[in-house]
């Protein structure tokens, strides 16, 4: 059947498409359905471009008939109907099935749908669009693909989740049970599917299910609720859960989910850090970022004197109870604070409210990514005063013992001249040997005058460009002669200048080469060797004996740290000259460290920068 009624003549230019809405009509050409206008006597002014395929016609051959024509006669009667009561009723859309006559006189199905426009000057026309049978089921089996992905993406998502995630019925019973659920109850889905969900409860909390299940069957959602349960071995959980009402297509409610997480252990931190922030065995605090202490215990308040009521009213700022001069370090730990999580144990001062100061020493941790963070404080005050007062000591005894002990000097090399021009050979000796413990004791003496300067920043420092190949080489050759039991073998050169004490650097070389002659009272030789790049000088000193134990190994640079082990020998001296050094080398721009294992030697470097770089 071939629409062959009366048609009427439609320009191209006139209808529901002006040539302003040119750009409308392109986008409607493209679309994938049949797109046709009809005016008020059910007549074609426009048919898109999609009918070509589908039907078989092309736009023109049908542009002028009356739809009717294409409509089969089993569907006639219902489409004029429809036609009719769309034309009654402007704005008024209608759907319907039916078929409709291809050229190749073939019938397609079609689901149809249509709205009157005729009363809408920019359109005037009754807009119909006809989907091919074939192409829904395409787009139904698509959506069914879809919908299948969905569901399998969110069953990976539950499967693979570390929270325990279960369904139940309205009545308590178990009907899905994913992996995080096995491991944190220790139930397999075998085991527990077909089981009351009550299994899981205390005998105390059973009334929590009947108070759950009364909410959920009133829609509600349960959100973050916190309380026991008990594992497959009788273990105890302390569990964050969520329950939801699940509901089916027609939203009837028939059944539950609950996802459950795991705060067994966070609990248990909780209380053990909530114990050591109430025992006040030592300061704790909790601060943001910006400075303001949240949160202290009383150890903390009364190391500084300020209330609780204070504390709270946020009058604790940082800035405001610390010096002036500590502010640099508090900004240096917080960037530390923020790049790693936590600051390197430092020692600061506090403004007690009293103002007094508060010598601390002090550790700060980064709380997870927040901008908040917990702080321990040691007062360390009693200690300082402590240190105080021996450095006084330290410093009086070293000045009243350096006038006699020099005096002495003095008389013994007199005497040594003396008695060398009468030729008293076993006289010399003895004064040789009294000689040489006299020079130990002024260098004890040159040691705790150096220490006790450094800790009142005193210490005098010549710097000026020197050659280092020379110095290492000088103090190599000066150590030897005094040693006849090892080997100082020097190694590289630099042909390098840094700039520093020469005097200083040379008292660093020499404590690392008698401390290496010292511990390695079984071997016979200590490396030295020297190098650079470009931007420092490295000399190291190796030896071969006893090893330091990695426990002591960040100590040993500490004031009066001595290594201690009940079952090597022990030592003289006072734990002071690798101190003494690296204050030096720290005072020269330069690094200083260890490399040691127990048993197998000790090697001691220090760089230090070189000229060019220092300019």
């Amino acid at each position: 059947m071939t629409p062959t009624s009366k048609k009427t003549h439609v320009s191209p230019e006139v209808g529901v498409f002006g040539r302003q809405e040119q750009d409308e009509q392109n986008t409607i050409e493209d679309y994938l359905d049949i797109i046709v206008l009809l005016n008020g006597d059910a007549v074609i002014t426009y048919v898109s471009p999609s009918v070509t395929p589908v039907l078989g016609y092309m736009p023109e051959e049908i542009v002028g008939s009356c739809i009717l024509c294409l409509v089969h006669s089993d569907h006639l009667a219902t489409m004029q109907r429809l036609v009719s009561e769309m034309k009654q009723a402007p704005g008024k859309g209608l759907s319907a099935n039916c078929c409709l006559h291809a050229k190749d006189d073939s019938w397609e199905w079609f689901e149809g749908s249509a709205i009157n426009l005729l009363h809408v000057p920019a359109s005037g026309a009754i807009v119909c669009t006809f989907r091919p049978h074939s192409r829904l089921l395409i787009v139904h089996e698509h959506e069914e693909r879809v919908a299948k992905e969905d569901l399998l993406h969110l069953a990976a998502i539950i499967e693979s989740s570390d929270d325990a995630i279960l369904g139940k019925s309205l009545d308590g019973i178990i009907t899905s049970w994913n992996a995080g659920a096995e491991r944190i109850y220790g139930y397999s889905a075998q085991e527990i599917i077909g089981q009351p969900v009550t299994r899981l409860f205390l005998p105390d909390r059973l009334d929590e299910f009947t108070q759950i299940m009364d909410r959920i069957r009133r829609g509600e959602r349960v959100d973050h609720y916190e309380t026991m349960r008990v594992r497959k071995d009788g273990t105890m959980l302390t569990l964050s859960v969520t329950v939801s009402p699940i509901r089916d297509s027609s939203g009837t409610i028939i059944g539950a989910s609950t996802i459950a997480r795991d705060v067994t252990e966070q609990r248990l931190l909780e209380a053990k850090f909530r114990h050591l922030f109430n025992s006040n065995l030592i300061g704790v605090f909790v601060a943001d970022f910006a400075g303001t202490f949240l949160d202290a215990n009383d150890a903390f308040l009364e190391m500084i004197g300020y209330s609780r009521d204070e504390l709270l009213a946020g009058a604790m700022q940082r800035d405001l109870i610390t010096p002036v001069e500590f502010h640099l370090l508090s900004q240096q730990a917080l960037s530390t604070l923020r790049e790693t999580g936590s600051s390197q144990t430092h020692e600061k001062e506090y403004l007690h409210r009293s103002g007094r100061r508060v010598s601390v020493m002090i550790a700060v941790a980064r709380i997870g990514q927040s901008e908040t963070c917990i702080g321990f404080a040691l007062d360390i005050s009693e200690r300082k005063e402590l240190d105080k007062r021996k450095d006084e000591f330290i410093s009086m005894a070293s000045h009243e013992l350096k006038t006699p002990v020099t005096s002495l000097k003095g008389f013994l090399t007199l005497l040594q001249r003396r008695l060398a021009t009468q030729g008293q050979q076993k006289e010399l000796y003895y004064l040789a040997r009294m000689d040489s413990q006299i020079n130990k004791l002024i260098k004890l003496i040159n040691d705790l005058l150096d220490l006790s300067k450094m800790q009142t920043g005193q210490l005098a420092y010549r710097e000026e460009p020197f050659v280092l190949d020379e110095l290492v080489q000088e103090i190599v050759e000066n150590i030897q002669e005094t040693t006849q039991t090892h080997h100082l073998q020097l190694e590289g050169k630099t042909q390098a200048k840094v700039f520093g004490d020469r005097d200083r650097v040379g008292q660093v070389l020499i404590n690392l080469l008698n401390n290496a002659i010292k511990y390695s009272p079984y071997a016979d030789t200590v490396l030295v060797h020297i190098a650079n790049d470009e931007k420092d000088a490295h000399i190291s000193v190796q030896d071969f004996g006893i090893g330091i134990a990695v426990e002591h190994q960040r100590k040993v640079f500490e004031r009066f740290y001595q290594v201690t082990d009940p079952e090597e020998k022990t030592y003289p001296g006072l734990g002071i000259g690798l101190y003494i050094s690296h204050e030096i080398v720290k005072r020269h721009n330069g690094e200083m460290w260890v490399e040691s294992k127990k048993g197998s030697g000790t090697t001691f470097h220090v760089t230090l920068p070189l000229v060019e770089q220092r300019a």
